[in-house]
């Protein structure tokens, strides 16, 4: 989207997008997976939550998300983060 890498997460029926950019290290986020609604970066294993957007472990890091919409087999994400 425009440049960037963005994830797109069903957590539980909800989607969710976010940035693939660790706020930590400025790397791609990957993932170690996806638990509880909260994913782990495999670079050091902060852990983020996908409904805030906030590590867990340091809460000043956010990822950056981004609002989705869901139209019968469609996901739009919209280009403007939300904060």
């Amino acid at each position: 989207m425009m440049g960037r890498e963005i994830g797109i997460f069903n957590v539980g029926g909800r989607f969710e997008a976010i940035d693939n950019t660790c706020p930590h290290n400025q790397r791609p986020i990957g993932t170690d997976g996806i638990r509880g609604g909260t994913l782990t970066c495999f670079w050091h294993n902060l852990t983020f939550d996908l409904e805030s957007g906030a590590c867990t472990e340091a809460p000043h890091f956010k990822i950056r998300k981004y609002p989705v919409r869901v139209r019968k087999q469609e996901i739009y994400v919209s280009p403007g983060a939300t904060e």
